[in-house]
């Protein structure tokens, strides 16, 4: 029997090491490299892919290698993917990949500028909590899904985290698509603001006719975006009368997770789930790796880690632990994502 054999260069991030997970889960032979090793490559290692630390070299594509797919970030003269190009293996960036798979599903993607991964967790949850068994690739780790990043789903529904760096999201066929926000954000890719609203128009244009763009009218530049495809858009919003119901559920602190819940509810809503099935999934949820995640106490001091790293996430973190201490004083220790990133 013909097995596929996946070669991943840059195996250890957080989207492409989920991907890898799919592939596992179907029966195919899985193969990577990374330059460090992390908690995610040990535990794709224990789910059975082959794995290599270290530099780059052409001898890590595997003979038996049928398929490689490479991060978007690896230069063209990376070995590995000289190698696989000139023994004419196929090549596919992740984005390629994932938007080969959004075509096989009836794919619900959570896309932009900021908090994708916390609406993309409650969406998902709220679809298993009624009874529909969706297939999941998220940008971090879950604790429902035993600190995977992947959920193998046994119905037609992929529930996807859709980046919009590097334009990866416009290879993407989304029935649903949930959009969060719209700013400056990804300007190596972008250059202006502009263009990054541009590019989230040629996004919502991939919907079809029956399919639905859910929408949070409270993000100015995102409302004006989307009012452009009229009936197909359901609106979410905190002046909403749901957002007084959501709001006393959460056990997830701030206004940004509010508006988050009510994305996965209107989401949910679309896509048919019964409405106690995703409240009771936004009572149970509590949140994901590093979103305002606690990590217990530092001399009577609670330490939080969260990845926010734009000027605008940091202040919906600030936000959020200024609501969930009422009377500390907070510290705020800030390292920067990406240096080219923080200069822009």
């Amino acid at each position: 029997q013909y097995i596929m054999h996946i070669h991943f260069i840059g195996i250890g991030g957080i989207g492409v090491s989920a991907l890898a997970r799919y592939y596992l889960s179907k029966g195919a032979a899985v193969s990577g490299s990374d330059l460090v090793a992390s908690e995610i490559i040990q535990a794709l290692a224990k789910q059975g892919a082959t794995i290599v630390i270290g530099d780059h070299s052409a001898l890590n594509v595997p003979q038996a290698a049928t398929r490689v797919i490479y991060t978007a970030a690896i230069p063209k003269t990376n070995p590995e993917l000289k190698s696989a190009k000139s023994r004419k293996l196929e090549t596919m960036t992740y984005a390629e990949a994932v938007g080969d798979l959004t075509r096989q599903f009836r794919t619900v993607t959570i896309s932009g500028s900021h908090g994708k991964s916390t609406p993309t967790a409650m969406t998902a949850l709220g679809m298993e909590e009624g009874y529909m068994h969706p297939t999941v690739i998220i940008g971090t780790k879950m604790r429902e899904y035993g600190d995977s990043n992947f959920r193998k789903g046994g119905g037609p529904h992929l529930v996807l985290e859709a980046d919009e760096w590097n334009k990866s999201f416009l290879n993407y066929s989304p029935h649903v698509a949930v959009v969060t926000n719209i700013d400056a954000e990804h300007l190596d890719t972008y250059k202006t603001v502009t263009a990054v609203e541009d590019a989230f128009g040629d996004y919502l244009s991939k919907v079809p006719a029956d399919g639905k763009i859910v929408a949070n009218a409270d993000d100015p530049r995102l409302a004006s975006v989307a009012k452009k495809f009229g009936e197909r858009v359901a609106w979410y919003s905190l002046q909403s009368k749901e957002a007084a119901m959501v709001k006393p559920l959460l056990k997830v602190p701030g206004g940004h997770n509010v508006s988050n819940a009510l994305a996965a509810l209107t989401a949910g809503r679309v896509l048919g789930v019964a409405e106690p099935d995703i409240l009771r999934a936004l009572e149970k949820f509590r949140g994901t790796w590093r979103r305002f995640e606690m990590k217990g106490m530092y001399r009577g001091a609670h330490l939080v880690s969260d990845y926010g790293h734009h000027p605008r996430e940091i202040t919906a973190t600030l936000a959020a632990a200024r609501e969930y201490f009422p009377m500390r004083r907070l510290w705020c220790v800030f390292q920067p994502h990406q240096y080219q990133r923080l200069k822009y």
